[in-house]
């Protein structure tokens, strides 16, 4: 799994008396952050993921369905400092402080696996999908929203290796792809970091996305079976949009559960998987406040963890506050038109394949 970072690098120009205000959040991409407390401008689908008769090898989406109502498989979070109701016992919430959230899948359940009762034929003729969700934005990007800034997490029920019934694509999966289409030359674009998918793994190298809960938690649905989950905490993504003003973009977050290799038949199975995701829109752009007769702040962004700022004139940056590099304070005598403020915005967050 390649080792990504997303990254940002911006580049502004202060003169000596001019102000420059950051625009607001989702104008022009309402209700991308659910902030509306429903899912409007949102599409839900339910769908189901197969592998292909034709050779066992490929797999594929199908029957997705548009659904205004997508009952527990996609829901709103939007009460605050609630617990996942697997790692109940991890400080892992159901949406980030101060946003609501979309759950995409359900936890604990396959929808696609038939109660027992049912042979390995019967079960390939008429339960091989596994269950699938999608949820889905379109928005055309414009001067206030050259920056999507973006949170998900996930957890993901691992089968374990041990029985050689699962493989690949066969473990529950919870991924997001972003997509950029130019409405005049239909040419799709993926910056990079902007697709993201994982499944669960017992490979050691792998462990440093999906974590686990090895002690007791009475309050976890899973019970005793809780050693079997993996989780990611919430992870911060953002795409830099400026050159894309006018172009189209796609936000798809998407799941399925298992499949199972039954006596040869590859079929839903028992292990779930489920995410969240909140996002918004920006513009990617400094908030700079500089009256005559005071030192200048420039205020980047707001939202990453790590800041790290130059000046084209060499000089050495100075903080706004001591501990917090998202702002700057410039000395009034140093104040030259001609002076370049570059900052660099990252996540410090691995994004996967």
């Amino acid at each position: 799994m390649a080792k990504r970072i997303f990254n940002i690098l911006i580049v502004f120009c202060i003169a000596a008396v001019n102000l420059f205000a950051q625009s607001g959040i989702n104008v022009g991409t309402p209700n991308l952050s659910f902030e509306q407390g429903n899912f409007n401008n949102w599409t839900r689908e339910l769908g189901n993921f197969r592998v292909l008769a034709s050779d066992y090898n490929s797999y594929e989406y199908y029957n997705w369905t548009t659904v205004t109502n997508s009952g527990q498989r996609i829901e709103l979070q939007s009460s605050m400092n609630t617990n996942d109701p697997v790692f109940a016992c991890s400080n892992f919430y159901t949406n980030p402080i101060g946003y609501s959230a979309a759950r995409v899948g359900r936890p604990m359940y396959s929808e696609g696996m038939p109660n027992g009762g049912y042979s390995c034929t019967q079960r390939w003729n008429n339960y091989r999908g596994a269950a699938a969700e999608r949820l889905t934005y379109t928005f055309t990007v414009t001067k206030q929203t050259t920056l999507l800034y973006f949170q998900f997490a996930m957890v993901l029920h691992n089968p374990g290796t041990a029985t050689g019934q699962h493989f690949g694509q066969q473990y529950p999966t919870f991924g997001i792809n972003i997509t950029i289409t130019d409405p005049v030359s239909g040419l799709v674009s993926k910056p990079q970091c902007t697709s993201i998918e994982l499944h669960p793994s017992d490979d050691p190298a792998n462990e440093k996305y999906l974590k686990r809960y090895t002690s007791q938690c009475n309050n976890s649905i899973a019970g005793s079976d809780l050693i079997n989950f993996q989780y990611l905490p919430w992870t911060i993504g953002a795409v830099n949009l400026i050159d894309f003003i006018g172009q189209t973009v796609t936000i798809e977050i998407y799941n399925h559960d298992c499949l199972v290799v039954c006596n040869g038949y590859p079929v839903a199975g028992g292990h779930s998987a489920y995410g969240y995701f909140t996002a918004e829109t920006r513009s990617l752009g400094f908030n700079i406040r500089n009256c005559e007769g005071e030192d200048a702040v420039i205020t980047a962004p707001s939202g990453f963890s790590k800041y790290t700022w130059s000046r084209s004139d060499g000089l050495p940056i100075t903080y706004q506050t001591a501990g917090d590099s998202s702002a700057i304070v410039v000395d009034q005598s140093t104040l030259n038109p001609s002076t370049l403020y570059t900052c660099s915005l990252a996540t410090g967050t691995d994004c996967g394949e």
